[in-house]
């Protein structure tokens, strides 16, 4: 049997429709024309009812659908705005921020990234004008990237400002030491006005030699000496300024007669120059007097002697009837009168080899 409602198979024996729970009804047999007919419009009214609530269902589905699909894009596009805002406002913070700018150029500078170091230290100088430390990290980064001129210049501006400042002085001193320009370090320490900077970097300066005795005129042959403890001396006596490849001082210098300029300097173990000293020497040495002849000019016996007292440290030479020179007979003991008249004449010559007038004596012998 099946259910006149909605045409499931009932079992016999069953008084109820175990799918749409209808009650069965029992019909003869020669109803059952009808009674499909009807049980039929039944079901199809039943399929649209259900068709409608269905498509019912499909439209909420459909709006309730598209609402949320509208909210999650809404709350999407309000994610991404706040993402933008929190991400526009962090970075305009940070465009504006010294510390965020220095550290990301020490970040760039440790990874070897020297452009990029340069340009976030720049934005880090031009938000704090003043700053040292940006100021030395980009003149570290110029040196490590090696844009020597650029790091000179900045090290430079940075102690001008800032005269005690013994790490730029540090950095300046290497650049210089690694291009062996010894004269821009001698240059820069001249300049320094700071006892602390100049404590700190005194193997870079080098001291003036001494020169003794002091300059001026004498009428002695002397000796010049020149001193110094920092390190190599290296000096002229030609008037030409000395450097490291002037003569090097070992021993005392003479002083002839004559005008001498001594100039000296010293090279220290750093390779740096000192300051270049002079001194000048004028030696004027003096005559020796005129010996003393004993006797005096006159009238004598032949075979008188004559003798010359001769000043120590000279010795004499003599001639008679001439003009004596260093060449004449050397006088060593008292000399005998001939017969005749004679003019007798000496001349003495010191140790340094300066010479006398000559001293004269007439004398008739008979």
């Amino acid at each position: 049997m099946k259910c006149q409602k909605c045409g499931a198979d009932i079992p016999d024996g069953d008084v109820f429709c175990q799918k749409c729970g209808a009650e069965v009804q029992l019909v003869p047999d020669y109803n059952s024309v009808e009674y499909l007919l009807k049980q039929k419009r039944e079901q199809t009214k039943a399929a649209e009812a259900e068709a409608v609530i269905e498509n019912d269902n499909n439209k909420k589905k459909k709006k309730k659908k598209k609402h949320g699909i509208l909210i999650t894009v809404l709350v999407l596009l309000l994610l991404a705005g706040a993402v933008f805002g929190v991400t526009f406002f962090i970075n305009e913070k940070n465009a504006n921020s010294y510390d965020y700018q220095i550290e990301k150029a020490e970040i760039e500078y440790s990874n070897h990234d020297y452009e990029k170091a340069t340009e976030y230290v720049k934005r880090a100088i031009g938000l704090n004008p003043d700053s040292v430390d940006a100021k030395l990290l980009l003149s570290q980064i110029y040196i490590d990237s090696e844009n020597t001129d650029d790091a000179v210049a900045k090290l430079n501006e940075i102690i001008a400002a800032y005269p005690d400042n013994t790490t730029a002085y540090g950095q300046l001193i290497n650049v210089y030491d690694n291009e062996s320009d010894t004269d821009s370090i001698k240059k820069l320490m001249d300049a320094c006005t700071s006892e602390a900077v100049k404590e700190k970097f005194a193997a870079y300066i080098c001291e003036k030699p001494k020169i003794t005795p002091a300059e001026g005129s004498y009428k002695y042959k002397l000796k010049v000496s020149i001193a110094s403890d920092s390190g190599e001396i290296h000096y002229t006596t030609d008037g030409s300024t000395p450097t490291k490849d002037s003569a090097v001082y070992s021993t005392s210098l003479q002083m002839e007669e004559g005008t001498t300029k001594v100039q000296a300097m010293v090279i220290n173990a750093k390779g740096i120059p000192s300051d270049v000293v002079s001194a000048t020497y004028k030696v004027t040495l003096p005559r020796p007097n005129p010996p003393v002849i004993d006797p005096e000019s006159g009238t004598y016996d032949a075979g008188t002697e004559i003798t010359v007292t001769v000043p120590s440290g000279c010795k004499a030479y003599y001639a008679f009837d001439d003009t004596p020179t260093t060449s004449s007979t050397r006088y060593t003991k008292p000399i005998k009168l001939e017969e005749g008249e004679h003019i007798f004449s000496v001349i003495v010559v010191d140790e340094n080899g300066k010479q006398s007038y000559p001293a004269s004596e007439t004398y008739v012998v008979n």
